[in-house]
C-alpha cells in the first residue's frame, strides 16, 4: 500500500495535500489493505472522478460509496440520478439511463445464494436420513429384545432394572 510504503502509515496524513502526476489532492481517507473489490484490479489510490476530464465519454461508470448516516439506497439512488441527469444535460446529451444503486455486501455474495442453499438442502437431507436410520436401529434393537424384558419382568425384575441394564449395554 502507498500510505504504509510512501507515507510510513503516518495518520497525520488525513486532510493534507498530495501531489499526483502534477495535480494537488487532499487526503479524504484510507482504505483497509484487505480491500478487494469484484472485478477490478487493485487500485494503489482512489481519486475524484471529476478530476478526469477524459473519463465523460464513459458509457458505464462504477462508483464504490458509503451511505451517509440517515441516507436508504432510494435517496441515493435519487441523488445519482439527478447528478446523472444534469451531467449529461451539460453536454447536451439526453439522459436515457438511471442510476442503478445497490448494497456492496448483496451484490458481492448474490452469486454464492442458490449454490449455498442447494448444499444447505442437501447437508439437511443427509442429516434426516441418518436421523431416520438411527432412529430405525434403536427400534429394531428394542424389539429384538422384547422377549427379554417379557422374561424379566416376568422373574421380577422392575422397569428401573431394566432401564439400568439397557443403559448399560449402550
Amino acid at each position: 500500500m502507498i500510505w504504509q510504503e510512501r507515507f510510513s502509515s503516518d495518520p497525520a496524513l488525513l486532510g493534507k495535500p498530495i501531489t499526483l502526476d502534477g495535480e494537488p489532492y487532499t487526503v479524504v481517507g484510507i482504505t483497509s489493505s484487505q480491500l478487494r473489490l469484484e472485478y477490478m484490479d487493485e487500485p494503489a489510490i482512489f481519486v475524484p472522478l471529476a478530476a478526469h476530464a477524459s473519463l465523460q465519454v464513459l458509457r458505464s461508470l462504477d462508483v464504490l460509496g458509503r451511505l451517509a448516516p440517515g441516507f436508504t439506497l432510494a435517496g441515493a439512488r435519487e441523488e445519482l440520478d439527478l447528478i446523472l441527469e444534469r451531467a449529461l444535460k451539460s453536454e447536451g446529451v439526453q439522459p436515457e439511463d438511471k442510476a442503478a444503486v445497490t448494497n456492496l455486501r448483496e451484490e458481492q455474495t448474490n452469486f454464492a445464494t442458490r449454490p449455498l442453499s442447494f448444499f444447505a438442502g442437501a447437508v439437511a437431507l443427509v442429516l434426516l436420513i441418518a436421523c431416520v436410520n438411527t432412529a430405525g436401529l434403536l427400534l429394531a434393537r428394542g424389539l429384538s429384545r422384547q422377549r427379554e424384558f417379557a422374561v424379566r419382568a416376568a422373574l421380577g425384575a422392575g422397569r428401573g432394572r431394566s432401564c439400568v441394564n439397557c443403559s448399560s449395554k449402550a
